[in-house]
């Protein structure tokens, strides 16, 4: 609802997006995008897209969902192949290469099928890098950019730590900017997993409705030990954090719980 009411950014009215209304009582229907078919917990993305996911089916909106997903997880050879093609075509397309590792025609012969055989009232897409299929959605239903990392600010970090001598890498961090730029503007509206990523991509379409959706976790799924049993006579619990400290989320991700979590756990954890 707030991402279809009208919103002003810098003073002037944000263009209203493509949902409408349901007639209480009808089910929304949600198309979702995404990376993986088997999304684990290893990465944000698939885990943020799935509390999104999860709030959608489980909350007042009670959406019928449908998913379609780019790839399964391949092995980690297959993995390196396709970055090496998708870096090799980037050298002749204006697509950057974090772009064209998602883009293949099977991929879009299935979402053109779908399209045809289903309707839907909204599709979400994970990620910004999946976006290059927004000309088979458009028009279709109205589209929402699930946006859980700001893909171009990130990709020139890990860049800037590569050699000078490789300036095809910078180039598409080049072109992975102008993409976000121009697909971030072409969409109805934007989830953003935090209000800085909000703030920052509201500068970049400033006329696009934008809302910021923390993530959510569920912990009845959790089935393993309790921290009881974990527990060694003699020995404290040796908590450790693994995380890409360079980046602003983590950052703020041991901040919070070194004040708000830390403070509260058992003597016997170290």
């Amino acid at each position: 609802e707030q991402l279809h009411s009208p919103a002003t950014a810098g003073g002037q009215e944000t263009r209203a997006s493509n949902v409408s209304a349901k007639p209480r009582g009808q089910a929304l229907r949600v198309l979702v995008l995404r990376h993986r078919s088997d999304p684990i917990a290893a990465y944000g993305g698939p885990v943020y897209t799935e509390s999104v996911v999860r709030l959608l089916v489980e909350g007042p909106m009670k959406a019928v969902l449908q998913e379609l997903s780019f790839e399964a997880q391949p092995s980690r050879p297959v993995h390196l192949l396709r970055n090496l093609w998708a870096m090799l075509r980037a050298a002749v397309s204006p697509m950057p290469a974090k772009v064209l590792r998602f883009k293949s025609a099977g991929f879009e012969r299935r979402l053109t099928a779908l399209l045809a055989r289903d309707d839907f009232d909204l599709v979400l897409v994970s990620g910004i890098e999946r976006l290059w299929c927004r000309p088979l959605l458009q028009h279709r239903a109205a589209l929402i950019d699930l946006s859980h990392n700001l893909e171009a600010d990130l990709y020139r970090r890990q860049v800037n730590r590569l050699p000078r001598w490789l300036p095809f890498a910078r180039h598409d961090a080049d072109a992975l900017e102008v993409f976000e730029r121009r697909e971030v503007n072409q969409v109805d509206a934007v989830i953003a997993i935090s209000p800085r990523d909000e703030e920052v991509l509201g500068k970049l379409a400033a006329g696009i409705p934008m809302l910021s959706v923390p993530p959510t976790f569920s912990y009845e799924s959790w089935t393993g030990p309790q921290a009881d049993l974990l527990a060694v006579a003699g020995r404290p619990i040796r908590l450790g954090f693994l995380g890409n400290l360079g980046g602003w989320p983590t950052q703020a991700a041991v901040d919070w719980f070194l004040t708000r979590v830390w403070p509260e756990t058992p003597e016997h954890f170290e």
